[in-house]
Parts: structure tokens; sequence; C-alpha cells
């Protein structure tokens, strides 16, 4: 009879620190998202006499603005002090900020904005971020501007006010994280195409140079998703060409300025956000070459991305323009209101906001407790003002009737201007080499590194070159969109090759592959009590295989489900042979059960959800079997066999909650990664690895596992930032 034993996997004897902490990061994973656990930041520039000469050159610079020659990067080491111990990483650090606001004085000793980006190690997930001065940001109100825009759905920087120690010089700082993949995971949203207005030409040595904004389009941003491969230069080439167009549609009207209109799906979801900034005097942010945005393959739709508001959250200021706006006029929607009005005007949102801003601000005193009342009250004072506008005399400003998308004019603008500058009219791949259309009618072949030269940094051999193009080739997940079962409360989307069915009688969707590659897509859906889908496959020649794991629309799955709901849906499917049999993304509910056969690689992935699944079968995954990131999920009883990688795979900050997990015949059967959390009740499994619990994105930090009964022989891998718990 053996007694039960606790065993903690700790390596505290022979701790080896990984990352530069000296604790188990695997133990913290709520303090390590939660910004009050800082207690300061440490920045130690190596070359110290070189910085601060750098520093008052750009004092002692003629221009308004700083220069770029300025903007030049030093070795540093970043010391981040919790309140349960230390993380020492390498970084490099530089100047940040147009004007010179960005530097200054603090009790006589030099203070300034810095970007960092650290060679490893994160800071709240954050890799590469901003220490702003706060009054460049208008201090506090640039953290509740992001918690409210993050609460109501948009797509906000992580941003909080921090004690910051730089070589000695001491302050407090906001701290912003950069647009970057970690931004978008962590607002739920897959690493995809990220844009931006183009600041080149608006800015000279003598400051802002208003009369070139209309002259100024956008620039793509994450260089290296366009060079992973040839599915993710395609979704950044179409999406560069839509963004182009919507930014020449704006240069070509006055009338339009200020606001922009890159949807084609959802366009509420710019007026909406355009309404909301301006309801905190954000107008700043809303001047179109301070605009950021992300490209959702989903949606095949752009979502704004907030950035720089310059936030003035005062009764009745809606910016220099007032109520007047254009925007206001463009933005408002005739016989409806503000979308989520009372949403932002219910006690829940005001105790949500409340919260969260005080975990990002470094006191908590009357003085901060009347700011957030008293600004959560503007806010709403004014987005009621606004909503109030919405009569049958107000003057509405329709979009389409100054659409203008002649480039012709655009040229003739850049002639008068005198810019020399380059048009490519079109870029396509043909046998994995680029040709460009040049302006001209000519055609030239580049690589791909030329052409994300092209799109990021508006240069083709040393000269300007801009991408504008109408061609109609770029295909576009709106032509696969069906309406042909107008019972089902949702949009599909599917390829040529994939065949529908629906029973009503039986509630059942019957889904047929006639190639491999084919697909499917609900999205926005609202599965029926008790749905049953079935998927038959078609078994996948390796020849077939993708450059990446997702096609030209970003789609991992034969199945796709895009923000869905279920009650009690049940899946049924085999020979997948796409990157997932099924992937499920920003969804929730109850699912009865899935069972899957024959999945080509993974069985089953779902990212950004909450589920509660009931039933879990997989038999033969070539990859991981069931594979969660980014969620919170439950399971009742799994049944795993042959899965060539990991029977559960759960990784960057999910949470697994699993009650009866049987596992047959795998290499690894349960992973906890990447700041995740993992409780499995009973696990049984037949495996070469029977669990891991280890760190493995510099983004990220160990895991946590916890298995109460256990029945494997085989070995175990917990790294020294993780821990498991085995009962």
């Amino acid at each position: 009879m053996i007694n039960l034993i606790l065993t903690i996997v700790l390596f505290f004897s022979t701790f080896k620190i990984y990352a530069g902490c000296d604790f188990n990061t695997g133990r913290y994973l709520k303090e390590l998202n939660n910004p009050k656990s800082i207690e300061n930041i440490k920045i130690e520039v190596l070359k110290f006499r070189k910085f601060i000469k750098n520093y008052y050159r750009i004092i002692l610079s003629k221009t308004k603005n700083i220069p770029p020659k300025f903007r030049k990067k030093f070795n540093a080491k970043v010391i981040v002090n919790y309140n349960f111990g230390t993380c020492s990483f390498k970084a490099r650090v530089w100047q940040n900020g147009d004007w010179k606001d960005h530097i200054g004085i603090i009790n006589g000793k030099p203070i300034r904005s810095l970007n960092v980006k650290l060679e490893y190690g994160n800071i709240l997930n954050s890799v590469k971020f901003k220490l702003l001065i706060p009054s460049t940001r208008n201090d506090l109100s640039e953290v509740l501007a992001t918690v409210i825009l993050r609460e109501l759905g948009f797509i906000s920087p992580e941003t909080f006010k921090v004690y910051v120690t730089l070589n000695g010089v001491n302050s407090q700082m906001l701290f912003q994280e950069d647009s970057r993949k970690e931004m978008l995971e962590r607002n739920k949203r897959r690493e995809g195409p990220i844009f931006e207005g183009d600041e080149t030409l608006v800015w000279s040595s003598n400051g802002r140079e208003k009369s070139k904004d209309n002259i100024s389009l956008a620039r793509f941003v994450n260089k290296k998703w366009f060079l992973k491969g040839n599915e993710s230069a395609f979704i950044s080439l179409r999406a560069m060409q839509r963004i182009q167009n919507a930014y020449l549609i704006n240069t070509n009207n006055t009338t339009l300025s200020y606001y922009i209109q890159p949807n084609i799906n959802n366009k509420q979801l710019f007026d909406d956000y355009n309404l909301f900034l301006l309801a905190m005097g954000g107008t700043h942010g809303l001047i179109l070459h301070n605009r950021k945005y992300y490209y959702n393959s989903f949606t095949d739709d752009f979502e704004p991305i907030y950035y720089d508001g310059d936030i003035k959250i005062e009764k009745n200021y809606f910016g220099w323009q007032g109520l007047n706006h254009p925007v206001v006029r463009f933005s408002l929607r005739e016989n409806s209101k503000i979308p989520k009005l009372d949403l932002i005007l219910s006690e829940s949102f005001e105790k949500k906001i409340t919260s969260e801003f005080k975990k990002r601000i470094t006191e908590n005193s009357n003085r901060t407790d009347k700011f957030v009342v008293t600004k959560l009250n503007t806010f709403k004072h004014n987005i009621s003002k606004i909503n109030d506008l919405i009569t049958p005399k107000f003057e509405y400003l329709n979009f389409n009737d100054f659409i203008s998308s002649d480039s012709k004019n655009y040229i003739s603008k850049v002639a008068k201007k005198k810019l020399d500058q380059e048009m490519i009219t079109d870029i396509y791949l043909k046998n994995n080499e680029y040709y460009l259309t040049h302006y001209n009618g000519t055609t030239s072949k580049v690589n791909n590194k030329k052409v994300i030269k092209i799109l990021s940094d508006l240069k083709l051999n040393n000269k300007r070159t801009i991408f504008l193009s109408n061609n109609k080739n770029f295909d576009s997940l709106n032509n696969y969109l069906i309406n042909d079962f107008p019972t089902l409360k949702g949009k599909i989307y599917r390829s040529r090759g994939t065949s529908l069915s629906y029973s009503n009688n039986l509630n059942t969707i019957t889904i047929n592959q006639k190639y491999s590659s084919d697909w499917i897509l609900f999205s926005d859906f609202d599965f029926s009590d008790g749905t049953k889908i079935i998927f038959n496959g078609k078994k996948k020649k390796e020849k077939e295989l993708n450059s990446q794991r997702f096609n030209k629309f970003g789609l991992t799955g034969c199945l796709n489900i895009y923000n869905s709901n279920f009650v009690n849906t049940k899946f049924d499917l085999k020979n997948g042979g796409c990157e997932d049999s099924i992937n499920i993304v920003n969804s929730s509910g109850t699912i009865d059960y899935i069972s899957v056969n024959n999945a080509f690689s993974d069985g089953v992935d779902i990212d950004f959800s909450d589920l509660n699944i009931i039933n879990l079968a997989i038999n033969s995954s070539n990859n991981d079997c069931f594979d969660v990131s980014g969620g919170t999920y439950f399971l009742n009883t799994v049944d795993l066999k042959n899965c060539n990688d990991k029977g559960i795979s759960v990784g960057e900050k999910s949470e697994l909650d699993a009650k009866h997990v049987r596992i047959l015949n795998s290499a690894i059967g349960i992973s906890s990664k990447d700041f995740s959390k993992t409780i499995v009740n009973y696990l049984e499994a037949t495996s070469q690895v029977c669990y891991e619990a280890m760190q493995k994105k510099q983004e990220f930090g160990g895991a946590y596992l916890q298995i109460n009964n256990l029945r494997c022989k085989g070995d175990r891998n917990v790294d020294s930032n993780s821990i498991a718990i085995i009962k």
C-alpha cells in the first residue's frame, strides 16, 4: 500500500537562472502578468559618456524635432525588480519621439524617452517597448485611454506607469509596448500584417511639413512576417493594396481629413473607433500619418490600433473642431445609437475600468481615485453628447459620395511638390520570383527582400518608391462567401472544392472535401443547441505541403471557426489534410464532443477561446492531437491515440483543467508551456515523455503543471523555470 506522495519538481538545489531571473517564473504566472508587481525598472547604459553626449547633441541641435541621426542605439542592461525577485536582461536602447519634449531635466539631471529592445527575456510579455516621459502622452490619461479602448474590443498596447532609474536618475515613466506580435496576441489576435501612416514626408529638420500630408500614404511595419513565406507575403500584398487605396481616396478629397475607411465588411468598426477617440479628445490619433492598422485575415478587414492619441478627456472637448468635425458627420449612423453605449454607461464597465486602471499606476490614493472617476464620467458625458446628435435634422455625410481613387490626381500632386518618387502598380509572384510592374509599363524581377523594402522603407535601389495598385487579381476571402443556408446564423466561406449540405431535421451540417487543400470557415456563428458537424476530408500528399502552416487567407484548418458560440455542439472529422483538422479561434461555449480520425498534422487547434469540451477523442495525428493557446479550457473525458508529437499541448498563457485523460502511444503525453497553467485530475499515458513543463518563447516564461493522479512510466521533462506538481 503506497501512501499519497506529493512530488514537487523544483530544482532549488541546482537552480539555474533562466533568462536572467533569480526566481522560477512558473511560480508567478499571475504576478508576472500584473504591472503592479513591478517595483521599478533600472537601466544601465554601458557607454554612459557617449549616451550623455548623444543627449546634449539633441538639445543643442537647431532643429525643432529630434534629428534621425541622433537615434543611435546603445547596449544596456535592464534590471526589473519585482516584489518577489529580480530579472536582468541584455538590451539595446535608443532615443524615442519626434519632438524635443521627449528629452528633459528632472532635479537638474537629464531624462529622455527611450525605445528598448530586450535581447532575451520580457517584461509583461513585451520584448520591445517604449519608456516615455509621462507629459509626452498626457500622463495618466494615456493609461486610462488604453484600458477603455481594450475593454471596448479595440487593439490597444499595454501601457502603465512605472518607476525607472536611468543611469542613476530616478523618475516615473510610461511603459508602452510596441506594435508587434506580442501586442496582437495580448489582444487575442493572430499574428498578421501591421500598417501605419507614412511619416517620412511630413517631418523635416524644421519640424512638421503639413503641405505634404496629402501625398503621404501608408507603409508596412512588420517586415519579418512578410519574409516568412509566400502565404504571408500574399496576405501582406493584398492588404497593402487596400490600405494604400484607402489613403489615396483620402488624399483626393480635403473633406475626408482625419477620416479613413479601409474596410469592405465591417465599416462600422472605424466609425465607432473615431467617435470613442473624439469623446476622449484624442483627435491626434486620428491624423492619417499617426494611425496604425492590423489586417485581420479571418474577417478580411482592417482594425485600428490605438497609438498616440494625445488624450485630453475634458467635458465637451472633441478636438479643435468640436462636434462640427467632419469625422462626426461621417461616423454617425442614422436611426441607430452608438454601439456599446449601454455598456459604457453601465456600472460593471466602470468597475472593470477602475480595477484595470489601478493595476497600471504607481500611486493609489484619493487623488487617483478622483481622477479615474472624473475622467470616466467625462468620457460618458462626451459620448452621450455625440449620441444625442443622431436626429432627423442632423447633416450626415455619406462616405460613398466622396470616393475618388484616381491615381492621376495623386501623381499630379506629387509632381507639383517636386517629389522624386517612383510608383509600382503591380507586384506578383511567379515561379518563386517577384515581378514588379512600374508606372511606365516596364517590368523588373526582384527578390522578396527588395519587395519588403518597397512596402516598408518605401525605397527601391535607394530611390523613393511606393506601391499603389488597382490590380483586381488579388484574391479576396469575400469571393468565397456563400448564402445558401439562410436559416443558419452566421457567415460561411468555403473553397470551390468544398461541398456543404444542411439537414434541418437532424440539425446536421455535412462537409466534404474534393481536394486536401480545400477549406471552410464559419464566422460570427451561433450554433443552435446540439448542432452536429460532419467533416469528410481527403488524405493529403506530402508534395502538397504549403511553405507555411496557413493558406493565402491565413487559415490553418480544413474546418475553421472564428468568433462563434457553441451550445452542446458535436464534431466528427476524419482525414483532415490541413495543418489543423479543425481550428477554433476567439470562440466560447460548450462542445458536447469532438471526434477526429487520421489528421495529417494537428487534430484540434484552439486559440484565444473559452470552451468546455465534454468528450474529446482523437486517433492518429501526425503532429499534436490537441493544441490550445491564449485561452481558458475545460476537458471532461479525453481519449487520445497515436499522437506523433504531443497528446495535449497547452501554450501561451492558457489555463486548462482536465478531469480524466487517457493518452496512448504519443511522443509526449502533456506539455504545459510559456506561462500556461495546466491541472489534470487523472492521466494515464503510454508515452516516451509522460509530461513536460517549460518555456519555449522569449515573450513568455515558465509553466505550471499539476497532475493529481498519474499512471505513466515514461520520462519527465521540467526546465528550471517551470513547476510540475505530481501526485
